[in-house]
């Protein structure tokens, strides 16, 4: 039975305004590079058989940090990219809600609308499957799979993974640098953990 380890990237100054970031590359802020930094000591004493990381900013500098610079065994994918949301991204719900109030009403009542240019939902979805089904077609042996990605396209993931419709990725809320865990077993997956942030209790203290 394979395990996937999953990683949200470290706070950005867009995550800490609210702003919807999307496929907007976004570096991450000061706090953004301690998470990651913590969150090396942690990984340290594991042993992976594959590490994946979206191609964005953010995510490749989180993946920098937490493996103490050790690049070469990343493999970046694009298909692990966040949610694109074309010309919302910047913004905050609360402004979209005022500034492009018709296209809102639109996406509100069916998330796969694009009125604001970016990606359909179910694009979305079935990029990410395919990263999915690639995993599993390749990792069945009991390997340690680490991946570092996006709130959202780790809740699609673990929505997929889990047998969970793929278009309420959003009731997991996932934590900036939290650690996830999932088992594959040949009829689905078992969750194990969610949103662990036990690496980051330094930075709760020194706060």
């Amino acid at each position: 039975m394979t395990t996937l380890w999953l990683i949200r990237h470290g706070e950005t100054d867009w995550n800490l305004s609210k702003r919807i970031q999307g496929s907007a590359d976004e570096p991450l802020n000061a706090t953004g590079t301690q998470q990651a930094t913590c969150l090396a000591g942690r990984l340290a004493a594991m042993n992976f058989d594959a590490i994946y990381a979206s191609d964005l900013l953010r995510v490749q500098q989180t993946a920098k940090h937490a493996l103490n610079g050790a690049m070469n065994r990343v493999q970046s994918d694009a298909r692990l990219r966040e949610v694109g949301f074309g010309k919302w991204e910047g913004l905050t719900w609360d402004e979209i809600k005022v500034q492009h109030a018709v296209d809102y009403a639109l996406w509100d009542v069916n998330r796969n609308e694009t009125p604001h240019g970016g990606e359909k939902l179910s694009d979305v979805i079935a990029r990410v499957d395919s990263f999915m089904q690639e995993l599993r077609e390749r990792y069945m042996n009991r390997e340690q799979v680490l991946i570092f990605a996006h709130g959202g396209t780790i809740a699609i993931l673990i929505s997929l993974l889990l047998g969970v419709d793929p278009s309420k990725w959003w009731q997991f809320s996932m934590k900036n640098c939290a650690l996830s865990e999932v088992r594959l077993v040949n009829r689905g997956a078992i969750l194990l953990r969610l949103n662990d942030e036990n690496h980051l209790q330094s930075l709760d203290v020194q706060a």
